[in-house]
């Protein structure tokens, strides 16, 4: 009586489940089974609370769920201990590399951009002198080799003649380059019929320039 009283509330399915637990148990209990994986004995506990003692054939195999488990469980160790010494110091060096070269290729870059602009200033020049002469008859005389940096005698005329207007210098006036110093530079013979203008380039990778203070125009 006390064993149906003990079972009631319970589904036929649970009341199975209960009864080959406690078969299981009265055959393991002189080895030791019969208890709770706490160590509690099968007293007073509900049939889904109860778990039975592994059996001794249940062995642990390389292919069980279990080991399995631990592998996996091992590999996400494995991935969470982060890198080695040598790896770091491999990523250190490969990202020095980049950014080495990242920076020599933007030096050579800003280079050939400021190479553009002196071309382009001279040219300007070379225009605001030829309008000089067809209004004088001459251009500005200079028998010394003279800077231009837009507080020049040069520059000073072209502006008082409206022809020219701002300053025109080198992006890198009075740096020396490989031994130059960069500017750029005004002759004119003692009559003012020609003229030199002489300026420089960093890259030379413009058609017709060449690296260094030789290049100029000649009128």
């Amino acid at each position: 009586m006390e064993a149906k009283k003990e079972l009631t509330g319970f589904t036929p399915l649970e009341i199975l489940k209960h009864s080959l637990l406690k078969t299981d148990f009265l055959k393991s209990e002189n080895s030791g089974g019969g208890k709770l994986n706490n160590g509690k004995s099968l007293t007073g506990f509900t049939p889904l609370e109860v778990q039975p003692t592994p059996r001794p054939d249940d062995s642990f195999s390389a292919n069980s769920p279990a080991a399995q488990f631990c592998e996996s469980r091992q590999s996400a160790v494995k991935l969470l201990t982060g890198f080695t010494l040598i790896e770091l110091l491999v990523v250190v060096a490969i990202l020095g590399i980049l950014v080495l070269v990242s920076t020599a290729v933007l030096s050579e870059s800003r280079a050939r951009s400021r190479d553009a602009r002196r071309v382009s200033e001279i040219r300007t020049l070379h225009e605001a002198l030829a309008m000089y002469i067809n209004k004088n008859n001459y251009y500005p005389i200079q028998t010394t080799e003279i800077v231009i940096n837009g507080s020049d005698a040069v520059s000073q005329v072209l502006r008082n003649e409206m022809i020219l207007l701002g300053n025109l210098t080198d992006p890198q006036a009075g740096q020396t380059i490989a031994g130059e110093v960069f500017n750029y530079f005004y002759l004119s013979n003692t009559q003012g019929t020609t003229y030199t203008l002489r300026y420089c380039q960093e890259t030379g990778s413009i058609i017709g320039q060449v690296r260094g203070c030789s290049n100029q125009i000649n009128q």
